[in-house]
């Protein structure tokens, strides 16, 4: 099932997401909820720019102060190796990425990590 197609399951259509370069970002209400999406698509291996962006977008949610649970929607290959990554600190990447949902967590976010199977 694509992203699409599970989206406008889980939320009826209710979901306005941006998807550029295998990540999606943006929000969707769910019983008068509004909750705040991003994650990794269409099998896309994980690289330093998508930690980044993901990063970025989970700090302008804490920021917004109003404490909407962030659903990470994983669909990814694994990491994307390679040595231009290795060499500007991919595994710092990651960490930053994982202290931002750990950051969201402790500022009163509820994240839901929703991972994809293959098939």
């Amino acid at each position: 099932m694509n992203y699409k197609e599970l989206l406008n399951q889980i939320f009826s259509g209710a979901a306005q997401v941006d998807c550029s370069a295998d990540i999606i970002i943006g929000e969707a209400i769910y019983n008068g909820k509004v909750f705040a999406l991003c994650g990794v698509v269409n099998e896309a291996g994980l690289d330093n720019l998508m930690s980044v962006k993901l990063a970025e977008f989970i700090l302008k949610v804490i920021n917004l102060k109003d404490k909407r649970p962030i659903c990470l929607f994983i669909d990814t290959s694994g990491q994307k190796v390679s040595r231009h990554a290795e060499l500007t600190g991919l595994n710092h990447y990651y960490a930053h990425l994982i202290k931002t949902i750990y950051l969201a967590r402790q500022s009163g976010h509820r994240v839901l990590p929703w991972f994809t199977e293959k098939r």
